[in-house]
């Protein structure tokens, strides 16, 4: 498990202890200077994870998983999907590596904050169903390095927040490909 490079999370677990409880006398991999990928997702109830497999009582994540995230020193690439907590934050040099952040599905996401100096090698952004999210965090203006955002099944006024004469523009406006998919059902 020392060269571990690319983990996915199907069950809820609490993210404070993942590494003492759950690997137990191993090696933290969630530390592994080889970790690249992390997808945590969230089955719901009666969904299966796998065919042979049903998953009756999965509990939602409802504490902001940002906090601990960030402190893995070469994560690249991560895909939240089906957090149910109403906020996140991303402090400054949290995510020092993170080149790709995919949001999907948090359904009740309403506040993201990004401080200045948080995920400095970002390159692409990817808002996928995030309905209660009413915009993006100020700090993406600071993060020079983001090559492409992708905003998926949002609401029209999101979208248009985010447009050129939109009020949110400046924050997004040095991202030479920003891409609207779908954000025209309410």
């Amino acid at each position: 498990m020392t060269n571990l490079r690319e983990l996915e999370i199907y069950r809820p677990f609490n993210i404070e202890n993942f590494n003492e409880e759950e690997l137990g006398e191993n090696p933290p991999i969630i530390g592994s200077k080889y970790l690249y990928s992390l997808s945590i997702i969230n089955y719901g109830e009666h969904e299966s994870v796998d065919p042979k497999h049903l998953a009756v009582s999965f509990l939602a994540v409802q504490e902001d998983p940002m906090p601990t995230l960030e402190k893995l020193p070469n994560l690249r690439i991560l895909k939240l999907v089906s957090f149910e907590g109403k906020e996140m934050f991303c402090s400054a040099q949290g995510f020092p590596e993170l080149e790709s952040l995919s949001l999907s599905g948090l359904h009740n996401l309403k506040e993201w904050n990004v401080d200045e100096g948080a995920m400095p090698s970002l390159q692409r952004l990817e808002i996928w169903e995030c309905h209660h999210l009413k915009m993006l965090p100020e700090g993406l203006r600071f993060i020079t390095t983001l090559k492409e955002l992708k905003v998926t099944l949002m609401g029209k006024t999101f979208k248009h927040r985010l447009e050129e004469e939109g009020e949110d523009f400046y924050k997004v406006k040095h991202v030479p490909n920003i891409i609207f998919h779908a954000c025209y059902l309410y």
